[in-house]
């Protein structure tokens, strides 16, 4: 279910210039030696043999420890089309890591190289994840999850319907009409977010919507 998943930065760069009182766009001027258009996005994957944008063919994966400037980067993996490589775009490496895909003595598979170094790439739990030495780097993220829910007050025969949309500690709960932003807080077990306005409380595909000078509602993921 899309709620026991809960658990970025691709920017592209864009600019003109003037020349000799002409307007050129440098768009498609710095290209790179395998004419990739750096300024559109565009890098070369080797596994792909073609110039594409990561943050659009690739599987978007989130640091686990982000770095000392507090900033989060997002980085990326692209499988070849049989599935038999994976490329790693990680943000300040300047050669990506091409790793071959090997069979598990258990069963499934994961791409590394032989080395005892080497990053390896596996699913864990339904997420893929970047490791080296048995340490991990990157996780998938999976934000942003947009669930349905219906449910009622426990008083009448009226139907609810709440949209919500949960992103990396924020959930967007639209209601009657009206969205809301709600920050994630702490919770002893299940997930939480809340305001002055309302509170959502939840576990697995079933949640608790609390409006203030409003309804309580039990809901269920649809």
């Amino acid at each position: 279910m899309k709620i026991e998943c809960l658990l970025t930065v691709a920017c592209l760069l864009c600019g003109c210039a003037g020349n000799s009182g002409k307007n050129e766009t440098k768009t498609g001027n710095d290209r790179d030696e395998h004419g990739c258009i750096a300024s559109a996005g565009y890098q070369w994957s080797e596994v792909r043999q073609d110039c594409i944008r990561p943050f659009e063919q690739g599987v978007k994966l989130m640091s686990v420890e982000p770095a000392d400037s507090g900033a989060v980067y997002a980085a990326y993996m692209v499988f070849s089309s049989d599935s038999s490589r994976v490329e790693l775009f990680l943000p300040g490496q300047e050669k990506n890591d091409v790793l071959d895909r090997r069979a598990l003595p258990g069963g499934g598979s994961a791409w590394n190289i032989e080395d005892d170094d080497t990053k390896n790439v596996r699913m864990v739990d339904g997420k893929w994840i970047v490791e080296q030495r048995g340490k991990t780097l990157y996780i998938e993220d999976i934000y942003p999850i947009e669930v349905s829910f219906v449910g009622s007050d426990g008083k009448t025969e009226q139907a609810y319907r709440v949209e919500v949309v949960f992103e990396r500690g924020l959930a967007r709960v639209t209601f009657d009409g009206t969205t809301f932003d709600l920050p994630q807080y702490v919770t002893g077990s299940g997930y939480g977010y809340g305001n002055q306005m309302m509170d959502l409380r939840g576990k697995g595909s079933e949640a608790v919507l609390t409006v203030t000078d409003g309804p309580t509602l039990t809901l269920v993921e649809e």
